[in-house]
């Protein structure tokens, strides 16, 4: 079973790169070989099996908008560069991510960005960004503002999901 999850993850890789901004792409390569690192990657089919076991209707109708979702979670300590984290923030926004949501709780920077086309959400980037910790997590798919509360992360920061208004209000 391992080995048929791995050849799903290697067969999908292509797609999840191919998507990915390349901000979020190049930070991804230059983090993922640090040592006690979580770095995980779900697609496609992968999506869809955690979507039938889902219990509530509401997760199966937001998971099954999610295309792809990459985590990369350092626990262990912060081990990004300040210059390397600000250079993210300004590539993303660069590339058409717009601050969502930014709060400051104590030494814990917490960011959600998206990206839209088409009056649909296509990428969410969620940074945590902590002294003792790191946390990244990019989803991409198509997805309305509703369906971001919807969202049910057990990770620091997915609470912020929460306060995002149902609509988006243009021009305030």
């Amino acid at each position: 079973m391992k080995k048929l999850l791995f050849q799903l993850a290697l067969a999908a890789l292509p797609f999840l790169c191919i998507a990915q901004n390349k901000a979020v792409a190049e930070f991804y390569q230059k983090y993922s070989q640090e040592d006690n690192l979580l770095d995980i990657k779900l697609s496609g089919g992968l999506l869809n099996l955690v979507a039938n076991k889902m219990a509530e209707d509401g997760d199966k109708k937001v998971i099954r908008k999610i295309s792809a979702i990459r985590v990369l979670v350092m626990e262990e300590g912060n081990k990004v560069k300040k210059e390397d984290y600000n250079s993210l923030l300004r590539s993303a926004k660069s590339d058409a991510y717009e601050a969502l949501i930014k709060v400051r709780d104590g030494q814990d920077h917490i960011e959600i960005l998206v990206r839209e086309k088409n009056n649909a959400i296509t990428n969410v980037l969620l940074l945590v960004n902590g002294q003792d910790n790191f946390i990244m997590l990019s989803l991409e798919g198509s997805l309305q503002f509703s369906d971001l509360n919807d969202i049910d992360l057990n990770v620091d920061g997915g609470s912020f999901f929460k306060k995002i208004p149902e609509k988006r209000k243009r021009g305030v």
